[in-house]
């Protein structure tokens, strides 16, 4: 897989638990956009650091991070923020 196949894989995997969490407050299409955004950011330094840090100091950094991204985009605190990030990439840890 290249490193672009992972992302869209990861985009893709990650949609749907936000959408289930946010479907009420907002459109499908904004969800999309913070969705591929935080992932744009967040994805291939975490791909870049992988081969050379563990891979669980690099995952709690990257929920760190999209928990913050998260709450910028959706205009939420950083409680709702954590839990989006942690419910997206909970499939993620699962899978890897």
């Amino acid at each position: 897989m290249t490193i672009l196949d992972v992302l869209l894989l990861t985009i893709i995997i990650e949609f749907f638990p936000v959408f289930f969490l946010m479907r009420k407050e907002c459109s499908a299409a904004r969800i999309a956009f913070a969705v591929v955004a935080v992932n744009l950011i967040t994805n291939p330094v975490a791909n870049c650091l992988y081969p050379e840090f563990p891979f669980w100091p690099v995952e709690a950094g990257v929920i760190i991070v999209e928990a913050a991204l998260f709450a910028l985009l959706f205009d939420a605190d950083l409680k709702k923020g954590a839990m989006l990030s942690l419910a997206a990439n909970a499939p993620t840890i699962l899978l890897s």
